[in-house]
């Protein structure tokens, strides 16, 4: 670390040289931590962080959570699994922690895992089986204060329905003919 020109611009001899006894201490004797100690005060002296060892640390804690993760599938849904994601990905937002989708389905191949992507456009806002529109239709109370006088009352934006029945009943009648049970119709 003192070879690199930036760190090696910013100390005397004097500091480099009582660097790298504190090292060579620290190497000989590593289980005392106040040699550990003197160092980062000397290192906080000069506004530096030890970047190679935090990237090690962090890509290590990373493969320990990859493993405790594929652990915990195995555990729960068995070895022959097959997982199935939405292709959604975003980029990375300032100050938020990014998704992992791509790493993610990257880690759980290599782990023997199968993984389908499915393509989410309009899977929210069109129904499954006819793939006609589905409607908005409960008024709420506008969570605006401001525009509560023009309009009191919107149609709540995350809850929808299909707009004809007949789809439903469609479904309804093919689940009966398969599995022998009665539905309570809902309307």
């Amino acid at each position: 670390m003192l070879q690199q020109k930036h760190i090696s611009e910013r100390l005397d001899d004097s500091e480099k040289s009582k660097v790298l006894g504190l090292a060579k201490e620290m190497c000989r004797r590593p289980h005392q931590s106040n040699y550990k100690k003197t160092i980062s005060t000397v290192l906080e002296r000069l506004q530096l962080l030890p970047f190679r060892k935090l990237k090690f640390s962090s890509k290590s804690f990373f493969d320990q959570n990859d493993q405790k993760l594929v652990r915990s599938l195995k555990a729960k849904f068995g070895q022959d699994a097959v997982l199935v994601f939405g292709d959604w990905s975003a980029p990375n937002v300032k100050y938020q922690e990014p998704t992992r989708s791509k790493g993610l389905i990257r880690m759980l191949k290599k782990n023997v895992f199968v993984a389908y992507l499915i393509n989410e456009y309009k899977t929210s806002s069109h129904c499954p089986t006819c793939e006609n529109e589905l409607e908005k239709f409960k008024p709420v109370p506008n969570p605006r204060p401001y525009q509560r006088k023009k309009k009191p009352d919107v149609l709540c934006n995350g809850l929808l329905r299909r707009k004809s029945l007949s789809c439903l009943e469609q479904q309804t009648t093919g689940i009966k003919e398969d599995f022998g049970i009665a539905i309570k119709q809902p309307y």
